[in-house]
């Protein structure tokens, strides 16, 4: 090798390390020359298309001998926040809300719209609760305390503050006072009463299962109490209007 070559390869080597700040080129190498961004026209901004996120609906299974406390627990503190509850009774599964949240129960009217002639009731724990929104007479008391809890519905004259809270245009209201082991351990946690319908959306509609109750109420409420099955047993309704007792549905 000669002299000229090994001069030039120690000049390379040289640059690799970075000892020869200001190297001229040597003969023959092509210059490098510094990357420069092609101009690229301005184009308008395209925002992304608007997304809306529906959390899931919150899945609890409950016993149903032994309804767990830590879901009551959970259940009763969503209800405090509005939200809508999918749950078992005694006669079927239901859509609930607490009748004291405004939201919640504009909520719940607005899944039932489609059923033109959708029933509501209040549920409540026992017949101490239902003087502070139905007026009860002494006959009608009579009967509520020898009939309750059970699988009925009374129809009494509602409150007229009540009614406007809950946006009833009738002057009555439907009580209940269910003796489900679920309902019984929400009253435990659970100091509101509660407004419910059936859990259907077409007035034919027969819901029975998690598996046909999830796909049509998972985007409308946020929270389902899952006992499994749970026939339909349609409550009897009795009203109480007038201090008679008039069967409107079921027996008496």
């Amino acid at each position: 090798m000669d002299s000229a070559t090994i001069a030039q390869n120690d000049d390379t080597l040289a640059m690799l390390n970075g000892r020869v700040k200001n190297h001229a080129p040597m003969e023959g190498r092509h210059k490098c020359r510094p990357y420069k961004r092609p101009m690229v026209s301005p184009t308008p901004h395209t925002p992304a298309p608007q997304t809306f996120y529906l959390p899931p609906v919150i899945h609890l299974e409950i016993h149903p001998e032994t309804p767990q406390s830590r879901h009551i627990k959970t259940i009763a503190e969503l209800l405090k926040r509005d939200s809508l509850l999918l749950y078992p009774t005694d006669s079927g599964y239901a859509v609930c809300c607490s009748a004291k949240r405004s939201k919640a129960i504009h909520k719940l009217y607005a899944i039932k719209k489609p059923i033109k002639k959708a029933f509501m009731a209040l549920i409540l724990p026992d017949i101490s609760k239902a003087t502070e929104y139905a007026k009860i007479s002494n006959f009608a008391f009579q009967i509520l305390r020898n009939r309750t809890p059970g699988a009925y519905t009374f129809i009494l004259p509602a409150d007229p503050q009540i009614a406007r809270k809950l946006d009833v245009p009738r002057p009555e209201i439907g009580i209940r006072i269910s003796p489900h082991i679920f309902i019984r351990s929400l009253f435990e946690q659970f100091d509101e009463p509660l407004l419910s319908t059936a859990a259907k959306l077409e007035d034919n509609q027969s819901l029975t299962t998690p598996e046909e109750l999830l796909p049509i109420f998972k985007s409308k409420v946020e929270v389902f109490a899952d006992m499994g099955i749970v026939p339909i047993n349609p409550t009897n309704i009795v009203s109480l209007m007038g201090d008679e007792a008039t069967v409107i549905r079921g027996a008496f």
